[in-house]
Protein backbone atom coordinates (compact mmCIF):
# COMPACT_ATOMS: atom_id res chain seq x y z
CA UNK A 1 0.00 0.00 0.00
CA UNK A 2 1.26 3.50 -0.83
CA UNK A 3 1.31 6.35 1.62
CA UNK A 4 -0.73 9.21 0.14
CA UNK A 5 1.67 11.82 1.45
CA UNK A 6 4.95 10.32 0.28
CA UNK A 7 3.82 8.03 -2.53
CA UNK A 8 6.12 5.37 -1.10
CA UNK A 9 5.22 1.86 0.06
CA UNK A 10 4.22 1.76 3.69
CA UNK A 11 6.63 -0.22 5.89
CA UNK A 12 5.79 -3.91 5.97
CA UNK A 13 4.79 -5.56 9.23
CA UNK A 14 7.12 -8.49 8.66
CA UNK A 15 10.93 -8.37 8.42
CA UNK A 16 12.62 -8.39 5.01
CA UNK A 17 13.85 -11.94 5.52
CA UNK A 18 10.26 -13.18 5.77
CA UNK A 19 9.19 -11.32 2.61
CA UNK A 20 12.12 -12.52 0.50
CA UNK A 21 13.37 -16.11 0.63
CA UNK A 22 17.03 -16.59 1.57
CA UNK A 23 17.79 -17.93 -1.90
CA UNK A 24 17.26 -14.40 -3.24
CA UNK A 25 19.87 -12.84 -0.93
CA UNK A 26 22.48 -12.83 -3.70
CA UNK A 27 20.03 -11.17 -6.06
CA UNK A 28 19.22 -8.55 -3.43
CA UNK A 29 22.92 -7.80 -2.88
CA UNK A 30 23.43 -7.51 -6.64
CA UNK A 31 20.44 -5.17 -6.95
CA UNK A 32 21.74 -2.98 -4.13
CA UNK A 33 25.10 -2.85 -5.88
CA UNK A 34 23.44 -1.87 -9.18
CA UNK A 35 21.45 0.90 -7.47
CA UNK A 36 24.56 2.32 -5.77
CA UNK A 37 26.50 2.05 -9.01
CA UNK A 38 23.71 3.78 -10.96
CA UNK A 39 23.73 6.71 -8.54
CA UNK A 40 27.52 6.92 -8.86
CA UNK A 41 27.35 6.71 -12.64
CA UNK A 42 24.72 9.46 -12.70
CA UNK A 43 26.66 11.81 -10.42
CA UNK A 44 29.82 11.29 -12.51
CA UNK A 45 27.79 11.94 -15.66
CA UNK A 46 26.49 15.18 -14.15
CA UNK A 47 30.02 16.34 -13.40
CA UNK A 48 31.46 15.28 -16.76
CA UNK A 49 28.60 16.61 -18.86
CA UNK A 50 27.77 19.86 -17.08
CA UNK A 51 30.69 20.83 -14.80
CA UNK A 52 29.87 24.51 -15.19
CA UNK A 53 26.44 23.98 -13.61
CA UNK A 54 27.58 21.97 -10.58
CA UNK A 55 24.18 20.24 -10.48
CA UNK A 56 23.40 18.28 -7.37
CA UNK A 57 21.69 14.91 -7.63
CA UNK A 58 18.45 16.46 -6.32
CA UNK A 59 18.61 19.29 -8.87
CA UNK A 60 19.14 16.68 -11.59
CA UNK A 61 16.12 14.76 -10.31
CA UNK A 62 14.02 17.94 -10.60
CA UNK A 63 15.13 18.48 -14.21
CA UNK A 64 14.40 14.84 -14.99
CA UNK A 65 10.88 14.90 -13.52
CA UNK A 66 9.93 18.35 -14.86
CA UNK A 67 11.05 17.25 -18.32
CA UNK A 68 8.44 14.49 -18.26
CA UNK A 69 5.72 17.18 -18.02
CA UNK A 70 6.00 19.64 -20.94
CA UNK A 71 2.77 21.36 -19.88
CA UNK A 72 4.23 21.83 -16.40
CA UNK A 73 4.03 20.10 -13.05
CA UNK A 74 2.77 21.57 -9.79
CA UNK A 75 5.31 22.23 -7.06
CA UNK A 76 3.49 19.86 -4.67
CA UNK A 77 3.49 16.98 -7.16
CA UNK A 78 7.14 17.66 -7.94
CA UNK A 79 8.00 17.60 -4.23
CA UNK A 80 6.33 14.20 -3.85
CA UNK A 81 8.12 12.77 -6.90
CA UNK A 82 11.52 14.03 -5.75
CA UNK A 83 10.92 13.15 -2.10
CA UNK A 84 11.15 16.52 -0.41
CA UNK A 85 8.87 19.03 1.29
CA UNK A 86 6.98 21.68 -0.64
CA UNK A 87 8.92 24.56 0.98
CA UNK A 88 12.25 22.87 0.13
CA UNK A 89 11.06 22.26 -3.42
CA UNK A 90 9.97 25.88 -3.77
CA UNK A 91 13.48 27.04 -2.78
CA UNK A 92 15.09 24.52 -5.13
CA UNK A 93 12.88 25.59 -8.05
CA UNK A 94 13.67 29.24 -7.33
CA UNK A 95 17.41 28.50 -7.55
CA UNK A 96 16.98 26.57 -10.81
CA UNK A 97 14.82 29.41 -12.15
CA UNK A 98 17.57 31.94 -11.37
CA UNK A 99 20.00 29.73 -13.31
CA UNK A 100 17.68 29.73 -16.32
CA UNK A 101 16.91 25.99 -16.23
CA UNK A 102 13.21 26.12 -15.26
CA UNK A 103 10.38 28.60 -15.08
CA UNK A 104 7.82 28.76 -12.31
CA UNK A 105 4.52 30.43 -13.16
CA UNK A 106 1.08 30.65 -11.59
CA UNK A 107 -1.40 28.24 -13.14
CA UNK A 108 -4.00 29.63 -15.55
CA UNK A 109 -6.82 27.50 -14.13
CA UNK A 110 -5.79 27.74 -10.48
CA UNK A 111 -3.86 30.89 -9.53
CA UNK A 112 -2.83 29.24 -6.24
CA UNK A 113 -0.89 26.57 -8.10
CA UNK A 114 2.65 27.09 -9.35
CA UNK A 115 3.58 25.19 -12.48
CA UNK A 116 7.21 24.36 -13.19
CA UNK A 117 8.48 23.89 -16.75
CA UNK A 118 11.89 23.42 -18.30
CA UNK A 119 13.33 26.32 -20.25
CA UNK A 120 14.95 25.56 -23.60
CA UNK A 121 18.31 25.65 -21.80
CA UNK A 122 17.04 23.29 -19.10
CA UNK A 123 15.67 20.94 -21.73
CA UNK A 124 18.98 20.91 -23.61
CA UNK A 125 20.93 20.26 -20.39
CA UNK A 126 18.56 17.44 -19.44
CA UNK A 127 18.88 15.80 -22.85
CA UNK A 128 22.68 16.16 -22.88
CA UNK A 129 22.90 14.38 -19.52
CA UNK A 130 20.46 11.65 -20.55
CA UNK A 131 22.38 11.03 -23.79
CA UNK A 132 25.72 10.85 -22.00
CA UNK A 133 24.39 8.55 -19.30
CA UNK A 134 22.80 6.26 -21.90
CA UNK A 135 26.15 6.10 -23.71
CA UNK A 136 27.88 5.08 -20.46
CA UNK A 137 25.19 2.48 -19.73
CA UNK A 138 25.54 1.09 -23.26
CA UNK A 139 29.29 0.70 -22.74
CA UNK A 140 28.68 -1.12 -19.45
CA UNK A 141 26.00 -3.37 -20.92
CA UNK A 142 28.32 -4.29 -23.79
CA UNK A 143 30.65 -5.94 -21.23
CA UNK A 144 27.90 -8.43 -20.29
CA UNK A 145 27.62 -11.56 -22.46
CA UNK A 146 24.64 -11.41 -24.85
CA UNK A 147 22.98 -14.53 -23.40
CA UNK A 148 23.15 -13.07 -19.88
CA UNK A 149 21.65 -9.80 -21.18
CA UNK A 150 18.78 -11.69 -22.82
CA UNK A 151 18.10 -13.73 -19.68
CA UNK A 152 18.24 -10.62 -17.47
CA UNK A 153 15.84 -8.46 -19.46
CA UNK A 154 12.63 -9.88 -17.89
CA UNK A 155 14.07 -9.41 -14.40
CA UNK A 156 15.00 -5.79 -15.07
CA UNK A 157 11.62 -5.14 -16.71
CA UNK A 158 9.82 -6.53 -13.65
CA UNK A 159 12.01 -4.47 -11.30
CA UNK A 160 11.42 -1.32 -13.36
CA UNK A 161 7.67 -1.89 -13.10
CA UNK A 162 7.89 -2.55 -9.35
CA UNK A 163 9.90 0.67 -8.90
CA UNK A 164 7.61 2.84 -11.02
CA UNK A 165 6.33 4.70 -7.92
CA UNK A 166 9.86 6.04 -7.44
CA UNK A 167 10.39 7.39 -10.97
Amino acid sequence: MLSKRTQRPAPADEPAEARLPGADEGLLRALESVVVGAVGLTTRTLEATTPELELTFTQWRVLLVVGEHPAGIRIGALAIRVGTSVPSMSRLVRRLDLRGLVTAERGQDDRRATLVRLTPTGSAVRQRILDDRRERLTDLLATVPSQTRAESEPVFAALALAMSDYR
